[in-house]
């Protein structure tokens, strides 16, 4: 009778450890499947967040300031040169940057520092001048008239430079002018400072010197 009662007990430990066993290995089975189930939805929000971001972009101003107006919904493709955010600066003083396309045949000497002479457009210099500024960066990168922001004539390259703009100018009747970004503008870039009565014998002293040698 002893020995049928520990033979039982054998037994019904040996079926609990079966029992046991099947529900450790039932539960690490249903936690690697939810381990898969997450690492499978990591996957997808990365994948979801890089499309994301392939079609999005950044647009910078050129200054500090309050959007007031975006100019296109939702959904409808964004063209070059297309005004699709209108920004107001935040601080009317501050200095402005712009920036100009040099022709390739006029950067011989063109160095940053230089200062500029400014013709605005929307200013006829004939009537309000011109604004000096400050070349504050040359870029030695030649830019194809194709690539460029604004119309330029074709047949030449191209080199960028940066300037900085004063927010506003005093015209020749004494008021005072804003200045706006998105502003076109022409410039004379002042690469020498020489009186001109040496700008005047010096060729004529290369030509004397080139008869009597």
């Amino acid at each position: 009778l002893n020995l049928t009662l520990e033979e039982s007990t054998i037994l019904e430990l040996a079926a609990r450890k079966t029992s046991l066993t099947d529900s450790t290995q039932s539960q690490i089975d249903s936690l690697s499947e939810e381990q898969l189930y997450v690492k499978n939805r990591i996957s997808e929000i990365d994948r979801n967040l890089s499309s994301r971001g392939s079609s999005t972009m950044a647009m910078l101003a050129p200054s500090d300031g309050y959007v007031v107006a975006i100019n296109f919904p939702p959904g409808r493709a964004i063209t070059q040169n297309s005004e699709v955010v209108v920004v107001i600066r935040k601080n009317t003083a501050a200095t402005m940057e712009g920036y100009l396309y040099v022709p390739a045949t006029g950067v011989g000497r063109v160095a940053k520092g230089d200062k500029v002479k400014l013709r605005f457009d929307s200013w006829p210099v004939d009537k309000y001048g011109s604004v000096e500024a400050t070349l504050s960066d040359f870029y030695e990168v030649n830019i194809d008239a194709h690539s460029a922001l604004i119309p330029l004539q074709e047949g030449q390259n191209y080199y960028l430079a940066k300037v900085r703009v004063p927010s506003w100018f005093t015209d020749p009747d004494k008021k005072k002018r804003m200045l706006m970004g998105g502003m076109t503008v022409n410039a004379d870039i002042v690469i020498d400072r020489k009186p001109l009565i040496n700008l005047l014998i010096a060729p004529l002293e290369r030509v004397r010197k080139r008869f009597i040698d």
